[in-house]
């Protein structure tokens, strides 16, 4: 039996939205590749592994770059517009020369953002994020008014947290948000805080 193409996920740390997004993707991928999961944060030693592909799931990280690695082999997930509001704004052609030059494929989960990156960069394909059956399931018709949960940190701007979806939500729909520090669903209790 042919070996599988060995895939390197690389996540910005453990228990975040990427390391979710990376362990349903490994149990999903399972018949078709050796997946293994690390975390920038821990500063992997990426040469000393062999693979056939890398996601990077955060373009903004960094450790990566400076190895010799073929760029056909890397793959990195652009899901923000940040180089557009964070800090020193840059356009999107200096962000994708400095960003996104190591990297021979570009994904998304946004059509803007595929369409703002396109005009500068060949290979950028829509990838629409899903959500995972085993934590989001249909258990009961629903009752009540409908709630919304976010999860993140309020004071970044670039979330829409206070610009969009509180004021979309007042006095239609319960918004329950936390900053993002949660191990375990929480109780109401621990909720907007």
């Amino acid at each position: 039996m042919p070996r599988r193409p060995r895939l390197v996920l690389l996540v910005n740390r453990p228990n975040w939205a990427y390391d979710y997004v990376a362990r349903s993707l490994k149990i999903r991928l399972s018949n078709y590749f050796d997946t293994k999961i690390l975390y920038a944060n821990q500063q992997p030693d990426l040469t000393r592994l062999s693979f056939d592909l890398l996601y990077v799931f955060h373009w903004a990280d960094r450790s990566h770059r400076d190895l010799e690695i073929d760029r056909n082999k890397v793959v990195v997930e652009v899901a923000s517009l940040r180089w557009k509001s964070d800090g020193d704004k840059i356009s999107t052609e200096v962000f994708v020369k400095e960003n996104l030059c190591h990297c021979g494929i570009v994904t998304t989960p946004c059509r803007l953002i595929k369409e703002i990156l396109e005009a500068f960069k060949n290979d950028v394909f829509l990838v629409p994020n899903g959500f995972e059956e085993s934590l989001f399931n249909y258990r009961r018709p629903r009752t009540g008014p409908l709630t919304i949960g976010w999860v993140g940190r309020p004071s970044d701007r670039s979330k829409g947290l206070q610009e969009f979806l509180i004021p979309a939500c007042q006095g239609r729909f319960n918004l329950m948000y936390s900053r993002g520090f949660l191990s375990t669903l929480p109780s109401e209790s621990n909720w907007n805080n």
